[in-house]
């Protein structure tokens, strides 16, 4: 067994590190103010009865219930009935858990298309790249690589593809991009196509808003920059070169910016910069380190994840630095990793807060209670969810 464990986890086509150079510093931030502290709710999935085509599972709000989606968000076509249960000793809830979580490899329904969300997880006892409606129903493994890790991964704008950072036999983590049926069917991860080859981990790729470019950062000089391949593999360009570690880019919905984290002044913060590497500018200041920004749809907001009030968790800023506003409860464990619905109403985000990494979904409005999309056992970790744009696939 520990030859196969070792044999397995030799394979596939994912990360963080760290920075020095100064920058100018930015105001500094004004204290974002806190939602009031409210408990977890708990999705259970029922047995396989469908819902009609129109109806879906949205977050909770304080006090509210299960109730139709927005008539602006993409519908779940046959995700499983969901409802909340009260709390049940460990041992049913494990078994709960499990039989809500089953993964089908093989002859799957089809899933939705704007309501779907990529992810990581190692539940299968290595990192693949899995699928799932919006409401947590339908899970299951999208890209099949049983030699290779597979983590990270990004939709295309048309969703019929997915970037992702895959380590093949023990190699580096390189960027690869994989074709998705429309009904996300089981897709093999050995026909991925692979964009970049050295000696060094390459991670988090992005891609540009008319599909043509993907920004990634690799560690190849010693330190982490951010780099821009074009999707066919070609072009590669570096944009930053600090000697100070700048990681996570996110490319703005129109195109002419990218932000990142950079280390640069100490302490990892929010930076912008033109998308040919221009104007490159700290949005955050202050001496905790932030994380994994996410632009909204409509590109006025930025989510990501930050330690300024302890534990990590999700806060909310205007493009321009202003309105900064905390998204996840203080009271309750960290939380990273934020992905935008494509009509810009729900973060999808992991978080450790029923002490195992799942993926969950809050409302961006104040007040909501976030709602928990997976249910891991021991030592599984669902993470970087990903959701999926509408898509425009023939």
């Amino acid at each position: 067994m520990a030859a196969l464990a070792l044999f397995l986890a030799s394979a596939a086509c994912g990360g963080e590190e760290g920075r020095s150079a100064s920058a100018s510093p930015t105001a500094q931030q004004p204290e974002a103010k806190p939602l009031a502290d409210v408990p977890t709710a708990t999705l259970v999935l029922a047995s396989a009865t469908p819902l009609p085509p129109t109806q879906s599972v949205t977050p909770f709000m304080q006090g509210a219930t299960v109730s139709p989606m927005p008539s602006n968000t993409a519908p779940v076509p046959s995700p499983i009935a969901a409802e909340t249960t009260p709390a049940t000793s460990t041992a049913q809830a494990a078994h709960t858990a499990q039989a809500a979580r089953k993964v089908t490899k093989t002859s799957s329904p089809p899933l939705s298309g704007g309501g779907a969300i990529a992810f990581q997880s190692d539940r299968d006892r290595q990192d693949e790249i899995y699928v799932m409606n919006a409401d947590g129903s339908e899970q299951r493994m999208l890209i099949t690589n049983p030699y290779a890790l597979d983590s990270m991964p990004a939709w295309s704008p048309d969703g019929g593809q997915i970037a992702l950072a895959s380590r093949d036999r023990g190699k580096d983590f390189e960027i690869c991009v994989v074709s998705v049926t429309d009904g996300l069917q089981p897709v093999e991860g050995k026909n991925a196509n692979r964009l970049t080859e050295n000696d060094w981990d390459d991670f988090h790729p992005t891609w540009s808003p008319d599909g043509t470019q993907i920004a990634f950062y690799s560690e190849r000089d010693g330190y982490a920059d951010i780099y821009v391949i074009g999707s066919d593999g070609t072009d590669e360009r570096q944009l930053t070169d600090t000697r100070s570690n700048d990681k996570d880019p996110a490319w703005s919905p129109d195109g002419t910016q990218i932000a990142f984290v950079s280390r640069r002044d100490g302490d990892y913060e929010v930076y912008m910069m033109q998308s040919d590497g221009s104007d490159q500018r700290p949005l955050t200041d202050n001496d905790t380190d932030e994380w994994s920004p996410a632009w909204s749809p409509n590109g006025t907001q930025l989510a990501f994840a930050s330690d300024r009030h302890g534990e990590r968790h999700l806060y909310v800023i205007g493009a321009d630095g202003s309105d900064l506003r905390r998204l996840t409860e203080a009271s309750l464990p960290w939380s990273d990793d934020p992905a935008w619905s494509p009509d810009g109403t729900q973060i999808a985000f992991r978080s450790n807060r029923d002490g195992f990494v799942d993926v969950y979904v809050v409302s961006v409005g104040a007040g909501s209670l976030p709602l928990q999309l997976t249910h891991n056992l021991e030592i599984d970790q669902d993470r970087a969810p990903a959701w999926r744009p509408v898509p425009s696939i023939p």
